[in-house]
C-alpha cells in the first residue's frame, strides 16, 4: 500500500496531511527519507514518523444493538445517552452510518474507513433491512411508487422491498439516506410507530440483546471485498 494510506489508516493524520508530513522529510522507511507515493509493506518495512515506530493499526469490527433513547454520536453534551454508555474505555472506533434517537437495532462500529465507506455508500448496494410499525398499512400502488423512488426535500428516496403482516413491513433499502424510512412513510401519511434495524448485508441482529455489543469479522456482513 501507499505510505500515505498506511500512516492516514494508522491514526497519524489525513492523507493529504500525511503528505506534507513526508514532504518535510518527517518519514523514514527503513532508515531512508519517504518520499510521496511510495509503496510500502508494513509487515515488512519499519516506518517511522519523527523517529517514532508506526505500527499498523489493529482493526476493530463491532455489532452493536443500539436501544432507543441511545443517540448515534460518541460525544453529545445535549444526549442523555450516547455511544459512549456502552463501549468500553478506550476503544476508539466510530458508528458505521447511523440510527434516529429513538430508532434500535442493528448499528456497526468500526476504526476501518474503508469498510465504513463500503457499507455505506450507495453504489455497493448493501441492503438494510427494517422492521417497521405503521400507523396504516400501505396499499399496492403506495408500494409501488415507494420502488420507483419518492422526490423529498430536493431527495429521492426509494425502497428495494416492502413485504407487509398487518400494519407492521419488513423494509429493505441500499442508501440510507438520513431518516429515510421515516420520510418515506410521511410522504404518503404514514407515521413510523416504532423503527428497528434487523440487518445490514448478511449480518443479522439475532439475538443481540439492547446495549450488547459482539465483535464480528468484516466478511460477516458479506456482498463487500475485504
Amino acid at each position: 500500500m501507499r505510505i500515505n494510506k498506511f500512516l492516514s489508516e494508522a491514526g497519524i493524520a489525513s492523507r493529504r496531511k500525511v503528505d506534507n508530513i513526508i514532504g518535510e522529510g518527517r518519514v523514514k522507511i527503513n532508515g531512508v527519507v519517504a518520499e510521496v507515493g511510495t509503496v510500502v509493506n508494513p509487515d515488512i518495512d519499519k516506518i517511522t514518523v519523527d523517529g517514532k515506530l508506526v505500527k499498523r493499526r489493529k482493526y476493530v469490527y463491532l455489532a452493536f444493538y443500539k436501544p432507543s433513547g441511545c443517540t448515534t454520536t460518541l460525544s453529545d453534551p445535549h444526549a442523555n445517552v450516547t455511544l459512549k454508555n456502552f463501549l468500553p474505555e478506550g476503544l476508539d472506533v466510530f458508528p458505521v452510518g447511523r440510527l434516529d434517537k429513538d430508532s434500535e437495532g442493528l448499528l456497526l462500529l468500526t476504526n476501518d474507513g474503508d469498510f465504513a465507506f463500503n457499507i455505506t455508500h450507495p453504489k455497493f448496494n448493501i441492503e438494510k433491512e427494517y422492521k417497521v410499525l405503521l400507523s396504516r398499512k400501505p396499499d399496492e400502488k403506495e408500494i409501488g411508487e415507494m420502488i420507483e423512488g419518492v422526490e423529498s426535500d430536493n431527495d429521492v428516496l426509494r425502497v428495494v422491498s416492502v413485504s407487509l403482516t398487518g400494519k407492521t413491513a419488513r423494509v429493505i433499502m441500499t442508501e440510507g439516506k438520513k431518516r429515510e424510512v421515516k420520510r418515506l412513510f410521511k410522504a404518503f401519511g404514514i407515521r413510523v410507530l416504532s423503527l428497528k434495524r434487523i440487518r445490514i448485508g448478511n449480518l443479522l441482529l439475532g439475538n443481540l440483546r439492547p446495549g450488547e455489543i459482539i465483535n464480528i469479522n468484516p466478511k460477516d456482513v458479506g456482498l463487500i471485498k475485504c
